[in-house]
């Protein structure tokens, strides 16, 4: 089936397609499969949360009704309106969406890994506001992404910086209360995908469930993390196939 795609892709083109079809393009990945076996779920379990994840992400960008189609054991077909620029998008949906709260430990320049004080319960962490700086954290997360019940972009009342607003459920919000309490003065890093946003000094503790990601975004960007916030994180990564009329196989 993979191989049929791309031979479709490559050959055919959009003007050799009914107008219906010239409406609709969409984007073909294959899903790592193998991913699923790490976070110890099967497979169907993890194609049917691929999907989901997919149509939230599409719903979330406009698509009615979002549509998001396995083909065979490890492909999966998203249909995109032309009006939403499928290829602006490709990328964006195929986001792991991980996002995670980890203790620091320390910072050390880039440059300089401290390969000795890396072990199984410490993970290196690059930032995006100071590329040139690199983080220890802890490996065991204060938070994960399946506790935030809401997120969206927003601006700082204080500076007016565009900044991700976020609510936790109730478990979220007693875990994070605690990790904040025993952790007062101490770093905290905001990872997405395994790049810290930003990681700010906890000055007391936080026992409201919620609070704000800023770490130099956009407003485009605030909206996109929190996009990536509210429909989760996928299970496996996903690998472009193919995009564009042609890639759209009954």
């Amino acid at each position: 089936m993979r191989t049929l795609l791309l031979a479709i892709v490559g050959a055919a083109g959009l003007g050799a397609l009914p107008a219906v079809a010239q409406e609709t393009q969409c984007l073909a990945y294959r899903v790592t499969v193998e991913d699923f076996a790490q976070r110890g779920i099967d497979a169907e379990t993890g194609l049917a949360s691929v999907v989901e994840v997919l149509e939230r992400r599409m719903d979330e960008h406009g698509a009615s009704p979002p549509t998001a189609t396995l083909l065979g054991d490890d492909m999966v077909v998203v249909r995109v309106p032309v009006k939403l620029d499928p290829a602006g998008l490709r990328d964006d949906l195929a986001r792991p969406g991980e996002f995670s709260i980890h203790v620091v430990e320390r910072t050390f320049p880039t440059s300089e890994l401290p390969v000795m004080l890396i072990g199984p319960d410490r993970i290196v962490a690059s930032s995006v506001e100071v590329p040139e700086v690199s983080f220890l954290l802890h490996a065991a997360s204060v938070l994960d992404g399946g506790v935030v019940v809401e997120a969206r972009g927003t601006f700082d009342s204080s500076t007016g910086e565009p900044v991700v607003s976020f609510t936790l459920d109730e478990r979220g919000r007693s875990a994070f209360a605690k990790a904040t309490r025993a952790n007062v003065l101490a770093q905290f890093a905001v990872v997405l995908d395994g790049i810290v946003l930003t990681a700010p000094v906890i000055r007391e503790p936080i026992t409201s469930g919620r609070g704000q990601i800023a770490g130099g975004f956009t407003p485009e960007l605030a909206n996109e993390l929190a996009l990536l916030l509210r429909s989760g994180a996928l299970p496996a990564r996903l690998v472009l196939l193919g995009e564009g009329a042609a890639a759209c196989i009954p």
